[in-house]
């Protein structure tokens, strides 16, 4: 009697290689037959996996980063022998000009007429200006941190590493010429702040693209595939009910819980999250998220209105929520509730208009609160004015 024992299997040996920018950054190995059905699936940062018992065939190995990336390759598995493959996760970095710039010199210059000025000399002028905001009693404070100059920004991408204490803060980059850009922080985080040349018509996107990142890779991940609606994706990257870390709000770091529980609204069941949203909400009262995490856990019961509006403007007094979702759904929710008193809610009414002029500029690309051409520190929360 002839077994399945007896068949010839193979063996793929996955080998990633990254450079230090990947190295932690999880990522997803999956394994398709001809037909496309899911042979493995598991998350890995680095190294060698091996993938044994494989029947012939041809097959797709695929490796996908949360951001969104994927690297595929085929594979034929024709014989016993171990077949080598082997992605290569690089930065990619690539100079792109505009019309405005001028090739090749690391500077720009200005066209007046049939004549054009060199600018060399202004190359060392303040191009952009980086702050810190601290927000102190409804009042954004700034604290100057650096310049950079033209010559700095004719570079396709610019670094900068900072802290944050357990205080609500943000960042805000003053452009030359530019709208200004401002980002919400998480707290009690080491943060890079990474400056890119964006691509598209200048009409219609910012020329820089601004973004934060945290040193938590697990978490980042997390947040990328949320950002994306890639829910399904997470699989064995992060189990709600074993990982303490990345939900325990006693812990400094508990920005992760913050997008844990972000996650947890789209994927579990809202009585199951009922304490712990509760116990995120008032223990860390600063974080305009944690009030969002618990309203939206109470509007599934219609019966607890009065809590529902005392969390969403609790969420609105202490500033801006730091993640995009936060933001969306606060604005929704204080939609809900002013459609839902027809009679007038002078508070509600208040809260959501000072979300609105917050939306108004907001970019929804974005994962963390980011926000072009808005000027905090010469506003206050109950200011009318919204022609900055």
């Amino acid at each position: 009697m002839t077994t399945r024992e007896n068949e010839s299997t193979g063996t793929i040996i996955c080998e990633i290689s990254t450079d230090i920018t990947f190295k932690a950054v999880p990522k997803l190995i999956e394994l398709k037959d001809n037909t496309l059905k899911t042979v493995s699936s598991f998350w890995t940062k680095e190294g060698t996996n091996k993938l044994p018992s494989l029947k012939m065939g041809l097959y797709v190995l695929s490796l996908k980063l949360s951001t969104g990336k994927e690297y595929q390759q085929v594979v034929d598995i024709s014989n016993a022998d171990p077949k080598q493959v082997t992605f290569y996760v690089r930065t990619t970095v690539q100079k792109r000009f505009r019309s405005s710039e001028v090739l090749p010199e690391p500077y720009f210059r200005q066209s007046k007429g049939n004549m054009v000025l060199d600018t060399r000399a202004e190359r060392n002028k303040p191009a952009a200006q980086l702050y810190k905001l601290i927000l102190d009693n409804g009042i954004w404070d700034p604290l100057f941190l650096q310049n950079f100059t033209a010559q700095d920004l004719s570079n396709t991408m610019i670094s900068y590493q900072f802290t944050t204490n357990d205080r609500p803060s943000a960042i805000r980059v003053d452009f030359e010429g530019l709208q200004s850009k401002m980002i919400i922080c998480p707290p009690n985080q080491n943060l890079k702040l990474t400056f890119k040349k964006s691509i598209g018509p200048e009409e219609m996107v910012h020329p820089w693209n601004v973004y934060i990142r945290t040193d938590n890779e697990k978490a980042e991940a997390l947040l990328d595939l949320i950002s994306s609606g890639a829910i399904g994706e997470v699989g064995n990257l992060w189990n709600p009910d074993e990982d303490g870390n990345m939900r325990d709000m006693k812990k400094e770091d508990y920005a992760p819980a913050v997008i844990g529980g972000y996650y947890s609204l789209k994927s579990m069941p809202y009585e199951r999250l009922h304490n712990w949203a509760k116990n995120l909400a008032d223990w860390h009262s600063f974080i305009p998220d944690g009030n969002v995490i618990y309203a939206w856990i109470l509007i599934a019961d219609p019966v607890n209105n009065v809590e529902i509006r005392r969390r969403l403007l609790a969420a609105e007094s202490s500033g801006i929520p730091i993640y995009t979702q936060g933001l969306r759904l606060l604005q929704d929710g204080l939609s809900q509730l002013s459609s839902l008193y027809t009679s007038g809610d002078k508070e509600i009414e208040a809260a959501l208009k000072q979300i609105n002029h917050y939306c108004r500029h907001v970019d929804w690309t974005q994962r963390l609160s980011t926000f072009n051409g808005l000027n905090p520190i010469i506003e206050t929360q109950n200011q009318d004015r919204h022609d900055i």
